[in-house]
């Protein structure tokens, strides 16, 4: 049997666990990460932000990383990493679907929505190819001297005191974390000490298995469940739009370069596209106004006739074959996940691990590095036993409002995806608080919580204009004019925030700056 001792122990090796360990064992703590299973592996959660960008700079800086700042932008990244597959990520693109039609636009573009992240390719977002970015993050974590367990599945976590090791002044707590796991293949026995569990398996489970936190989705508004894979031998978006005779030739980019959405009638698709070609695919299903999934058909059949419904998307995808990795349709149950508390007596979790609403944003990435962050500066040298303890609480309360934030915003989405003049409307709040958040850290300030949303006026702005909206989609008749009168009360409320002329006409729904200057 194995036996090995850390300061921290680190569960789970996505990026954000292994970037945490490295941040961590550069402060001077001993740390372990401990993998379930092994690197490279399929995952998802792959599309990146400008807020995103700025955190991995300034983790960059603060830590003395100089190989994490290239990530940032596509072009840095491609220059420094030429054999990393990533994709360019110019911003967000949206097209509103009808049932039975090709898809179709007019004059207004009143079923295209456009809205840039940044001014050129070089310096745009990425999208993650996960396999080989978790992969990257991984080996860097070897590289700085932390201990990684792969394969390695823990069956016990047990407290014990401190009295036990002779170490009662450990100035931590009054305990240990004493995990039993079996390694390997041959499931070999190992027994692990730690005073620090740090969650980051980006799942409830071991949190409410291990560390007693309770899941619980009664106050979610979002409920949505996932069909995804990759696929290989898809054409682009741009072409197809040409072949329904949509003119693209004002777009301030190109649309294959962005987190595109395609909105349906019972949900939406995302297309996310790599440097080789291979593209992330993903239906997700509202489950909000209707019963929830009952798994009828296998996934691949379900896909196919998810695509028959809609003549453009099914032509787009006529002779698109699955990548050997996954190599299948995986489908899912709801999504959403709320285990609370994201903090406790000896442990913390990362956001994903506490809580996940749904990726219609691309939240994910930029959360996750937010958690990064924040948990770090917990532990950072000289921080005291007093001071953590009160940073940990407020990280605490942050996750809360954050997750429950991201619901809001996803949920207004998911309601308004059938009507584009609305969605555009509730949309702009999003990016509101993103360009809040970015606009704080670009400052000089950093942010408290993630997306600003411990801001409680602009939050409860928010909720009041969700709470109107919810009005307004009561009523049957969609020429009414509380509709109209919504919109221009999400002008006027937005106005003091709003740095890229979000619901101006003028723009004819294609908004071709940054959010804010990145610099």
């Amino acid at each position: 049997m194995k036996t090995t001792t850390a300061d921290i122990a680190i569960l789970g090796s996505g990026f954000g666990g292994s970037l945490l360990a490295i941040v961590l064992q550069k402060m001077g703590w001993q740390v372990a990460l401990i993998e379930k299973k092994d690197h490279p592996r399929f995952t998802i959660g792959e599309s990146s932000t400008p807020a995103a960008d700025m955190i991995l700079r300034d983790l960059a800086a603060a830590y003395h990383l100089p190989w994490l700042s290239p990530m940032s932008r596509y072009g840095s990244w491609k220059k420094t990493y030429p054999t990393m597959t990533c994709g360019i990520k110019r911003g967000f693109s949206y097209y509103f679907h009808e049932l039975e039609r090709p898809f179709r636009s007019d004059q207004n573009r009143s079923r295209e929505l456009l809205v840039a992240a940044s001014e050129s390719n070089e310096q745009s977002d990425t999208q993650w190819y996960r396999p080989e970015t978790d992969l990257f993050f991984f080996l860097k974590a070897k590289e700085a001297g932390v201990k990684v367990l792969s394969r390695c599945d823990i069956v016990d976590v047990e407290k014990v005191t401190n009295k036990a090791r002779g170490d009662e002044d450990s100035g931590t707590h009054a305990f240990f974390w004493h995990l039993t796991a079996h390694q390997g293949v041959e499931r070999e026995k190992l027994t692990l000490q730690a005073d620090w569990l740090i969650d980051a398996t980006g799942s409830a489970a071991f949190g409410d298995t291990h560390l007693g936190t309770t899941s619980d989705l009664r106050g979610l508004k979002t409920n949505s469940s996932a069909l995804y894979t990759h696929v290989e031998q898809l054409p682009r978006w741009r072409d197809e739009m040409d072949n329904c005779d949509v003119d693209t030739s004002d777009y301030p980019f190109d649309p294959d370069f962005s987190a595109l959405h395609h909105l349906t009638d019972d949900g939406w698709l995302w297309m996310l596209r790599f440097d080789h070609d291979r593209v992330s695919v993903g239906w997700m299903t509202d489950h909000c106004d209707r019963p929830a999934s009952v798994h009828e058909a296998s996934p691949g059949l379900t896909s196919t006739r998810k695509f028959q419904r809609y003549p453009s998307l099914a032509r787009l995808f006529r002779h698109a074959e699955l990548s050997p990795v996954p190599g299948q349709w995986i489908q899912t149950e709801r999504v959403q996940r709320y285990s609370m508390p994201a903090v406790g007596p000896g442990w913390v979790r990362l956001p994903h691990s506490a809580g996940f609403i749904d990726p219609m944003h691309s939240t994910g990435i930029a959360h996750t590095l937010s958690g990064v962050e924040r948990i770090a500066a917990c532990f950072e040298v000289g921080c005291q036993k007093e001071e953590r303890e009160k940073k940990l609480d407020s990280y605490q309360q942050s996750v809360v409002l954050e997750l429950k934030l991201i619901d809001l915003l996803v949920s207004g989405a998911y309601r308004t995806r059938n009507q584009p003049d609305l969605f555009e409307a509730w949309l702009s709040w999003y990016f509101v608080f993103t360009m809040e958040y970015e606009q704080k850290r670009l400052s000089g300030n950093r942010p408290d919580s993630f997306l600003m949303a411990d801001h409680r006026g602009l939050r409860q702005l928010a909720e009041q204009s969700y709470d109107e909206l919810l009005q307004v989609l009561a009523v049957s008749d969609r020429g009414d004019e509380r509709r109209l009168d919504w919109i221009a009360r999400v002008r006027d409320q937005i106005a003091p925030f709003n740095r890229a002329g979000l619901l101006d006409p003028v723009h004819k729904r294609l908004y071709r700056h940054s959010m804010v200057d990145l610099g």
